[in-house]
């Protein structure tokens, strides 16, 4: 077998992947289609006589000047994909020999201080198996811990992977970390609760909503998003009064006894109103005195979230309690929203979101 680089796609690499754009089986065929249009920095082939065995690419688009992708859209043939070779018999399956060939390039041809390749999803188990195998018959390779960012679509499940890290000069490496949308926004369970919903709907939806002028006193925001905020007529609240919505009372009364805890302290319910075709603008609910930290919201209009959080991405939900110390906002939807939602501050520094997930386990979705 024969191993070749080339800083530019050979025609008969192309020719290839046209080919399997057309015949491929494989789950993730997809990326037959447009990967020429993709510009690596390296290409590398394993060829057996004139049949390519496998391919991979190196990849610096996207990441920090200071590191590159290697094995990026590695791909072996079906028909050699039960070569019998293996590590443990001191033989280079061709996913290793392109693995280190593209490394000593690398390390050789470029100022970058590391190099990494990747898996989608959780793979860490696999990557390990894989690192432990090149230690004993090449280098000392890491998996870390946390799964990055690959791709810019966070809402992709791909888009965080696993990380195989092969240091050259220097171990920094600052892509963004995977956090579990958990971290965000939790879904509860309306079957937990002792509520007419439908009634409870039709409370939220027939209040009388006026200006939310206060807003800005509960959340820190851009002085361009506090303008917006204090002078739009398109983002409208009010307070709930009990006497005139039995539902509200009893959903602020039952959720505020599952929260009774001295950590917690809980506001009286407010109704939002959101015109259809308006974005919400980024807010974040800092954690200092007087400010709210949490929501637990239920939408009540016709169509459900989402919620957009910076560092995560649009989460749909019906009935959840906010993460809203994180940056977030609401995009944009084809119907007017309503939702009411129940205001819930930390009174203690040392209180956080993981005790949260607990104090409302009994509620939540997945029990």
């Amino acid at each position: 077998m024969l191993l070749q680089n080339y800083k530019t796609a050979p025609q008969y690499l192309i020719d290839y992947w046209k080919y399997q754009a057309n015949n491929c089986t494989d789950r993730n065929k997809d990326w037959f289609q447009y990967i020429h249009e993709k510009k690596f920095l390296l290409y590398t082939v394993i060829k057996d006589g004139n049949n390519i065995v496998s391919f991979s690419c190196i990849q610096e688009e996207g990441f920090p000047n200071y590191t590159c992708r290697i094995g990026t859209r590695s791909f072996i043939d079906p028909k050699y994909r039960n070569y019998s070779s293996s590590l443990e018999q001191n033989k280079q399956t061709p996913l290793f020999m392109m693995l280190r060939a593209q490394y000593e390039w690398v390390k050789e041809n470029t100022d970058k201080e590391n190099c990494f390749a990747s898996m989608e999803f959780n793979k860490t188990a696999a990557l390990k198996s894989s690192a432990k195998k090149f230690k004993q018959y090449w280098i000392d390779a890491s998996v870390l811990k946390d799964r990055y960012k690959m791709i810019d679509n966070e809402n992709n499940p791909s888009c965080f992977q696993s990380v195989m890290f092969f240091k050259i000069s220097s171990e920094r490496f600052d892509l963004k970390k995977y956090r579990p949308k958990e971290d965000y926004l939790i879904e509860l369970n309306q079957n937990k609760l002792d509520i007419d919903w439908k009634e409870l709907a039709l409370e939220v939806v027939s209040l009388n909503y006026s200006n939310y002028g206060n807003f800005y006193n509960n959340i820190h925001a851009t002085d361009s998003t506090t303008k917006w905020m204090m002078e739009t007529t398109d983002w409208k609240a009010c307070d709930v009064n009990f006497d005139d919505c039995p539902e509200c009372k009893k959903w602020h009364e039952q959720l505020s006894n599952i929260l009774n805890c001295k950590y917690i302290e809980v506001q009286k319910p407010r109704a939002l109103f959101l015109k259809s075709g308006v974005e919400l603008v980024k807010h974040t609910h800092y954690r200092v005195p007087g400010q709210n930290h949490l929501s637990i919201n239920y939408i009540a209009s016709i169509e459900n979230g989402p919620v957009n959080f910076t560092k995560y991405g649009n989460i749909d939900y019906d009935f959840a309690i906010l993460n809203t110390v994180e940056q977030h906002s609401v995009p944009p939807s084809k119907h007017d929203r309503y939702l009411i939602g129940l205001p819930l501050r930390y009174t203690e520094d040392t209180f956080n979101w993981k005790d949260v997930k607990d104090l409302i386990s009994e509620i939540r979705l997945s029990n």
